[in-house]
């Protein structure tokens, strides 16, 4: 594909709806590449069609045995590079919110979400409509057993199909 623009990211709608510009869950490899440029980087050096992970920027896309996208993905969101391709519109992340900004935010919003705490010590807000996972975390955490979780800096964040197999479980939150 030959992008003349970068491809727009509304960060809202990705949580909200789980549309990550025109890519959908489920969608394969060949899909994608009618729609996306060819990703910046890939995990795998026989190359682009047998890596299960495409890298844009510090976004991955995660991809099972059939070449399906399972999970769109990204561990850096207080360094968000969306690399040359893609523009990020990055709603509520500027600047990085706490957990009790972001809960404050998803109610204002009405917006359906579960929160649990995860056996690493981190919180999990999912958001069952859209598939989304929003982690939060502090470095000093580990440190400061007295430190108030409400104030976990948003982390991570990762939309992730239900039914990804094994190599990619989705974080599932209880039910409240």
């Amino acid at each position: 594909m030959a992008v003349q623009d970068r491809l727009h990211i509304n960060f809202e709608e990705w949580m909200q709806k789980g549309n990550f510009n025109t890519l959908k869950l489920g969608m394969n490899k060949e899909e994608i590449l009618k729609k996306f440029p060819e990703p910046e980087d890939w995990l795998d050096e026989k190359g682009l069609n047998s890596s299960r992970i495409w890298r844009y920027g510090n976004f991955e896309f995660h991809f099972d045995d059939r070449h399906r996208l399972t999970a769109i993905s990204n561990d850096s969101i207080k360094n968000l590079k969306a690399g040359p391709n893609l523009q990020i519109e990055p709603w509520i992340l500027n600047p990085i919110p706490n957990l009790i900004e972001m809960i404050q935010e998803l109610n204002n919003l009405h917006w359906d979400y579960r929160k649990s705490s995860l056996p690493t010590g981190q919180i999990l807000l999912y958001l069952p409509q859209s598939l989304f996972h929003l982690i939060f975390d502090h470095e000093d955490s580990d440190i400061d057993p007295e430190f108030n979780p409400n104030e976990f800096e948003l982390h991570s964040v990762k939309m992730q199909a239900l039914d990804a197999g094994p190599a990619a479980r989705p974080i599932r939150a209880p039910a409240l």
